[in-house]
């Protein structure tokens, strides 16, 4: 899917039903500037 970053808050990305499962992903940001963290909970 596409998004837009407006505010700097947190952001979920990936939303899982049925039984919980590694996942591997990539983001692309399209403009400079972007500072990203990434954690989980569980």
């Amino acid at each position: 899917g596409w998004g837009i970053l407006k505010d700097a808050r947190l952001y979920q990305l990936i939303r899982q039903t049925g039984p919980i499962a590694d996942r591997t992903f990539e983001i692309e940001f399209y403009e400079e500037g972007v500072r990203a963290y990434a954690f989980t909970f569980g």
